[in-house]
């Protein structure tokens, strides 16, 4: 017979994000209550818990597993997965201006750049140095759940609302050149 399921609890409000850290005894969990956990698999018990201003809607780990971008209300913030230290967080004021949150971002494969998305429609890009604003992509006709560079870092998709997956061209901030902010949509417009 299966053995039963462990059932970790402590979370207050809906888990938006799980996933495995390091040697995979290591449970991370986020959600709408503000916070993030990680679980000692072996004992179900919490190792660590580190609270956000927001909801915390999405979670990336880089390829190399040594650093996590978080999207939690209006800011996006970048963490060491070996000191948990916050390494940077930046407020997206556009974003919150509009009265939504962040609900997904990506830093790119070189750390020079990340991109965000939120419930005003649009994708940004910043600079991972300074946060600084490099470009706003428009296509989306609903909010924008979803943001992930390609491992190659020339691309990155968004996924919104409205049905439709849209990839754009990116070229890094040092290439001196602005990102092609041409989109072809994965579902036919209506």
């Amino acid at each position: 017979a299966p053995a039963d399921p462990l059932l970790l609890q402590g979370h207050t409000a809906c888990v938006k994000v799980c996933h495995f850290i390091g040697d995979r005894q290591t449970l991370l969990s986020a959600g709408e209550d503000k916070t993030m956990r990680l679980w000692d698999l072996r004992t179900g018990s919490t190792q660590r818990e580190i609270e956000f201003s927001g909801s915390v809607n999405s979670v990336e780990l880089t390829a190399d597993g040594r650093i996590m971008t978080v999207a939690a209300g209006t800011e996006v913030s970048f963490w060491d997965l070996t000191s948990w230290q916050c390494l940077k967080r930046f407020s997206l004021g556009v974003i919150a201006a509009n009265g939504y949150g962040v609900n997904s971002a990506s830093l790119h494969p070189n750390r020079k750049a990340f991109v965000a998305g939120g419930g005003n429609f649009w994708v940004y890009q910043h600079d991972f140095e300074t946060g600084e604003e490099l470009a706003c992509n428009k296509g989306h006709h609903g909010p924008v759940y979803g943001v992930r560079f390609t491992p190659d870092g020339k691309a990155y998709a968004s996924a919104g609302d409205d049905g439709t997956i849209r990839f754009w061209n990116f070229a890094p901030p040092e290439d001196g050149a602005a990102a092609d902010a041409t989109a072809a949509a994965a579902a036919p417009e209506s």
